[in-house]
Parts: structure tokens; sequence; C-alpha cells
């Protein structure tokens, strides 16, 4: 699903949207060493679902943000990740430059620690 969305949102963003997300990306990084991380986390990507335009991605990320929060607070999943602010930094820069496949190779790679995350838990 964020694949698809970054991708639409390289393609569709507009200048105050592109403005946001650098925003959100800013927050994260002063946030980095604070329990204010995750949130910020989630802000960025809930900035690109709604850079796409499109009302499902969007949509979808607000029912699923609250759950995965919890899960992850409860299990002390969001560890400080030095990469993760290159990652972001690289996905805005994608966006900024309207590259839409190599923003969505970006997130699909960001994305591999939780999308394993997500396959242990079906297992319990």
């Amino acid at each position: 699903m964020e694949r698809n969305a970054i991708k639409l949102c390289a393609e569709r963003a507009t200048k105050k949207d592109i403005e946001k997300i650098a925003k959100a990306h800013e927050d994260f990084v002063n946030s980095f060493n604070s329990n204010e991380r995750e949130g910020s986390d989630f802000a960025f990507h809930r900035a690109i679902a709604e850079g796409s335009h499109n009302l499902v991605f969007r949509a979808m990320l607000l029912i699923i943000i609250p759950d995965i929060l919890k899960i992850y607070r409860q299990d002390s999943i969001c560890a400080p990740n030095p990469a993760l602010i290159e990652q972001h930094y690289n996905m805005v820069e994608a966006i900024r430059n309207r590259d839409g496949e190599l923003a969505s190779q970006l997130m699909e790679q960001h994305l591999k620690g939780v999308v394993q995350f997500a396959k242990s838990k079906l297992n319990t």
C-alpha cells in the first residue's frame, strides 16, 4: 500500500504537500532520541499518503496507525535506527524529483523490517 502511495505522491504532490512531507521528516529527525519518535515517524508516512491525493490510501493509513503504534510500543520495536533518517531523506528527495519508481523502491527497502515483524506476528 505505501509503495503505491509514495509513487502517486511523487507524481501528484503539490509544492505544499512536499513542504509538509519535508517538515514531517525534520520533525522526525528532531524527535529521534525521544519518546515522540514513533509518532513523528508515522506522521511522515501519513504526510506521504496525503500527498498521494488518494483517499483510500489516506483512510487506510489512518485506520491502521493507532494499532501499529500500540503494537510497536508494546513490543519495543522502534529502537532508534540512524539509517531511518537517511531513508526518509532519500524518499523526500525522490518525491521532490518526481521519481515515483525510485520512491517506491526506497519505500519497499524502508519497510522490509516492518514486513518481517508483521509476518512474525501472524504466527503468534
